[in-house]
C-alpha cells in the first residue's frame, strides 16, 4: 500500500530545493545565464502596469503625507486669513511639491552613451515626481523618469527605453549638503527587464560661487561594480531665467563586463529655465559628451566616436 514518498526522498528533494536556491541567489555567470533564459520578458502590457503602480503609489503617498500635515496644523480648521501670521515651524507639519516634465532630446545620452541606435535618434525624456519638506530638516524626493526614442525599430538596443525609479533624501549637514537614495533602472525590451539596483550617496558643498559635488553609486546585485562621479555647478538667476552649467567626470567599473574601474565620461550641461508663472517652465539642456574610456570599450575610438552633442526642450510644472 503506498504511503507517499519516503523520508529519504522528501529530504533529497528540499535539498534539490535549496541546491536551486542557492544558484539562484549566487550571480555567477552561469546562473546569470539560466536566469536569462527562463525569465519571461515583459512587454508593452507589464510596463502599463508597472507604471501604474508607481502612481498609484506615489498618490498613496501624496494623500497620506497631506493629510498627515492637515492633522499636525493647530489651525486647520481656522480660516487662513483669520490666522495671525508666524513664522514657519517644524510643527507647521510637511509641505508637498510635485514636479512634472515632458521633453524631446536629439538622442537619450546616459552616462556618456547614447541609448539609441545612431547619435541622431531623437527620445523622449519625461520625469514625474514628489518632493516633500517638513520630514527633519531635509527633503524627500520620490518618482520615476522614462524615456523611449520616437522610432522602435529592429536595430534599437535592447535598453534603448528605460523606466527609472527612484526615492532620495537630501538634508543639509553643515556645511555640507548630503544625499542618499535608492535608484532601480528597468529596461522593458532587455532580456533582463530590472537591468541595476544602485544606491545613491551625494556629498556636496554648497556656496555662493561654485558648489562641488562627489556622487557614488554602488551596483551590487546585477553588475556588480560602481559608477562614481566628481562635479562643479553653480546657478545663475536673472529674473525668470535661470541657467544652471555643470561639469561632470564620471568613472565606473563593474565584474560582470569584466570591466575594472576607470575614468570613463566628461560631460558638460546647462539646464536653462524660463518661468511662466503658477509654477510652469519652459526649458532647454543643451550638452556634450567625450568619452575617456579605454579604447576597448568604445565601439569608435576617434574623436567623432568618442564625442557626443546634444540638446533637449521642453516644458514643465513644479509647485
Amino acid at each position: 500500500m503506498g504511503l507517499g514518498p519516503s523520508p529519504s526522498s522528501r529530504r533529497d528533494a528540499a535539498g534539490n530545493r535549496l541546491l536551486k536556491l542557492r544558484d539562484a541567489l549566487t550571480f555567477t555567470p552561469e546562473a546569470e545565464e539560466r536566469f536569462r533564459q527562463v525569465r519571461p520578458q515583459w512587454r508593452r502590457r507589464e510596463l502599463v502596469k508597472v507604471a501604474t503602480v508607481i502612481v498609484a503609489a506615489l498618490g498613496v503617498v501624496a494623500t497620506s503625507l497631506a493629510a498627515h500635515a492637515q492633522e499636525r496644523r493647530p489651525d486647520a480648521d481656522v480660516p487662513e486669513r483669520a490666522a495671525p501670521a508666524k513664522k514657519k515651524n517644524k510643527k507647521d507639519g510637511v509641505a508637498i511639491g510635485f514636479q512634472l516634465e515632458s521633453a524631446a532630446a536629439s538622442v537619450h545620452v546616459s552616462r556618456g552613451n547614447s541609448r539609441g541606435a545612431t547619435k541622431t535618434t531623437p527620445a523622449t525624456e519625461d520625469l514625474a515626481a514628489l518632493r516633500v519638506r517638513g520630514l527633519g530638516a531635509g527633503v524627500l524626493s520620490l518618482g520615476t523618469s522614462f524615456s523611449a526614442p520616437f522610432t522602435r525599430t529592429a536595430n534599437q538596443p535592447r535598453n534603448a527605453m528605460d523606466v527609472i525609479p527612484f526615492v532620495n533624501y537630501r538634508a543639509p549637514l553643515s556645511p555640507l549638503e548630503m544625499t542618499g537614495g535608492f535608484v532601480l533602472k528597468i529596461f522593458p525590451d532587455a532580456e533582463i527587464v530590472d537591468g541595476q539596483y544602485e544606491i545613491l550617496t551625494r556629498v556636496a558643498y554648497p556656496n555662493k560661487w561654485i558648489t562641488p559635488a562627489i556622487e557614488i553609486l554602488p551596483e551590487v546585485l546585477r553588475r556588480r561594480g560602481a559608477y562614481a562621479a566628481v562635479s562643479l555647478e553653480h546657478d545663475f538667476v536673472y529674473g525668470p531665467v535661470s541657467i544652471r552649467p555643470r561639469v561632470l567626470l564620471g568613472s565606473q567599473g563593474f565584474d560582470l563586463e569584466d570591466e575594472p574601474f576607470h575614468v570613463n565620461e566628461l560631460t558638460a550641461i546647462a539646464l536653462a529655465r524660463v518661468m511662466l508663472g503658477s509654477g510652469f517652465y519652459a526649458m532647454a539642456r543643451p550638452g556634450f559628451s567625450l568619452m575617456l574610456a579605454p579604447a576597448r570599450y568604445v565601439d569608435d575610438p576617434t574623436w567623432r566616436g568618442r564625442s557626443l552633442a546634444y540638446v533637449a526642450v521642453g516644458m514643465g510644472v513644479e509647485r
